[in-house]
């Protein structure tokens, strides 16, 4: 009996223990999201559910610049097709150029000077019929929320808008967009755009507000713009025809960059003196489409140069045209079309070894000193005058093709999501390319700064639009990097890129959570890693790591910080010679904060340090310890 009642305590001991060991280890998701993974809609897999659903939009916009005014004029055509099991009663248009209207809230500092009354709309029709907007909708922050439809939208149906709208461009406190030059603009975040209607929030109603950027459906673009006929124009999509807006001299310079291994100089300063740029036409009307992109915006000037070449990204010979506009004179420009054609294959082919997934990519130089902003098939970038910083830039701005232009992760709550992976593709990059740069140094150096408060390092997995100041900045940036890089290290190259290209297969054109990715990588290496989430995006925490010697003169490595990392010890003995002694990422999932290292017997240490190249560790001043002098 006594046997028995034993048996009894110890098998519930265990029982107890192993529950509590599931729940600490385990992730807290919020309910609202949990119930969303029982196959419906997404799976513990981390894949999307059979019953998975997103919504579209098909836009036929009409849009002309007045440079004297620095007015968009448009007019637009928005299909939105409700592929969701629900019936929608309203509908949430985004203003996003109203964050510049008076009284709005933002968090962003904006000059006086460049507030206004927002963007105004002069005529709103749904399917056909025309309506007074002031009673079909009402404005809240940056949207346009249609709460009196004529008729709901109910599953697998569609609704269609017309409107005709203005908008003013910034030519001060420019937010990803504005005038840049007496006539170069880069126009986005500019015409009404349908929001996303989810499965986990339903409709996004958060403003745009300066500091969180995109997150978007999967949407097809017809887009004419009209400009005086000097004007050269750039877009998203494919440029629909080239030969009525272009000189002919121009036109066959663009045709044969389309295919050319080598840099064209599709326009120079000399075809300006020639007058032999653009069509000779008094406006020019130029076409542009795209399908299967979140986001269109465009750029102008008519005195940019125009470098054109284009990449191969797959082995059945794919080309992408890549292309750079930018002022005469530009520092590094005249190298930005070849600088990115080298970022477009190595991003096909070796990180994150997926081929590029659009027709082609603009790199238009906006002037500023450095600094740059994504849209799809675009970047507006600064000019750095640094040659490293000008390679990371290109090649972050064109990195997000694939998050979020690709991957549609949603930028506004966890934009670690795509700016991590931005930020950190170019580190391997910069060991092939630039031999004397360190990257992963100079996230290093950025995050230390900012980490030596202690109240900004806060867990990644917060809602973005629940962070202001720097921190968002540090999240999104750099402590996501390190994540990134410690769990490469972890699970070596081959097995992380295949994870990679798998996340990327699964959700591609559709809207992954964080789940969805750490769901996807533990199917892929067939290892449940909550212990690595948990510490690198949930816990509080730094990475801090420090030597000692034990009572028994060994060698030992001490966790002070909280966040686990592979680290590597260099061991120098008293003959001169020294070993190379590492702790892998996996030595610290037992919960452990001390590892004695295994080092020479044979031999006496005379000091070591920790190899700080090749990780991050918040504080170097216990990094080395000395055992005799």
């Amino acid at each position: 009996m006594k046997s028995k009642i034993l048996l009894l305590t110890l098998s519930l001991f265990l029982a107890a223990s192993i529950k509590t060991y599931s729940q600490e280890n385990s992730l807290f998701i919020p309910s609202k999201i949990k119930k969303l993974y029982d196959g419906k809609t997404r799976t513990l897999a981390g894949k999307p559910g059979a019953g998975y659903w997103q919504n579209s939009a098909d836009y036929k916009i009409e849009a002309e610049l007045y440079d004297d005014t620095r007015e968009v004029v448009g007019k637009q055509t928005i299909t939105y097709y409700n592929n969701s099991p629900d019936t929608l009663d309203e509908i949430v248009i985004h203003l996003l150029q109203d964050i510049y209207k008076s009284g709005n809230a933002r968090d962003w500092n904006i000059s006086k000077s460049a507030l206004h009354d927002g963007v105004n709309i002069e005529k709103f029709k749904i399917d056909g019929t025309l309506y007074e907007l002031d009673t079909m909708a009402y404005r809240y922050g940056t949207n346009l929320i249609i709460d009196n439809l004529p008729n709901s939208v109910k599953p697998n149906t569609s609704i269609t808008f017309e409107m005709e709208w203005d908008i003013l461009i910034p030519e001060v406190s420019k937010i990803r967009m504005g005038k840049y030059g007496e006539h170069d603009y880069f126009i986005a975040y500019w015409y009404p755009k349908i929001a996303v209607y989810d499965d986990v929030y339903g409709w996004d109603k958060l403003s745009y507000t300066g500091r969180t950027e995109f997150y978007s459906d999967n949407n097809n673009y017809d887009v004419k713009i009209i400009l005086p006929g000097d004007y050269l124009v750039w877009a998203t999509g494919t440029l629909q025809n080239p030969k009525q807006v272009l000189s002919e001299n121009t036109f066959k310079r663009f045709e044969e960059a389309l295919t050319s291994d080598e840099v064209v100089r599709i326009v120079r300063e000399k075809d300006y003196r020639n007058l032999d740029v653009t069509a000779d036409n008094g406006e020019n009307i130029w076409r542009f489409a795209a399908t299967g992109v979140p986001d269109f915006s465009f750029a102008c000037s008519d005195r940019y140069l125009w470098d054109g070449v284009s990449a191969v990204v797959d082995e059945a010979g794919t080309r992408v045209f890549t292309d750079a506009a930018y002022a005469p004179g530009t520092v590094n420009y005249e190298n930005a079309a070849m600088v990115s054609k080298r970022c477009i294959e190595y991003l096909s082919t070796q990180m994150p070894a997926v081929p590029f997934p659009f027709p082609n990519m603009t790199t238009f130089c906006n002037g500023n000193r450095g600094g740059g902003m994504e849209t799809p098939m675009m970047a507006n970038n600064g000019a750095p005058k640094d040659t490293n910083s000008f390679h990371t830039l290109l090649l972050h701005e064109i990195a997000h093709s694939y998050f979020p232009f690709y991957v549609y992760t949603n930028e506004k709550r966890y934009a670690w999501m795509d700016e991590s992976w931005a930020t950190y593709f170019p580190r391997q990059y910069s060991e092939i390319f630039l031999n004397e740069y360190d990257h992963l140094n100079y996230v290093k150096r950025y995050l230390r700064g900012y980490q030596s408060s202690g109240e900004q390092d806060l867990p990644l997995i917060i809602p973005s639009n629940n962070l202001t100041g720097s921190v968002l900045g540090i999240n999104s940036y750099g402590k996501s990097y390190l994540a990134m890089f410690e769990l490469q290290k972890y699970l070596g190259d081959e097995l992380f890129i295949k994870a990679l290209k798998e996340y990327i297969n699964r959700w591609s054109r559709k809207h992954p959570l964080p789940y969805d990715f750490f769901y996807t990588f533990n199917d892929v290496i067939g290892e449940d890693l909550t212990w690595f989430w948990k510490a690198w995006l949930y816990d509080f925490g730094i990475a801090d790591y420090a030597l000692e010697k034990n009572d028994s003169k060994e060698l030992v490595l001490v966790k002070v910080g909280e966040l686990p990392a592979s680290i590597s010890v260099e061991v120098n003995y008293d003959d001169g010679t020294s070993d190379l002694v590492s702790v892998g990422l996996k030595e610290w999932k037992d919960g452990s904060t001390k590892k004695v290292l295994s080092t020479r017997l044979d031999k006496k240490i005379k000091s070591a340090q920790i190899k700080s190249e090749d990780t991050f560790d918040f504080n170097s001043k216990n990094n080395s310890i000395i055992f005799y002098d």
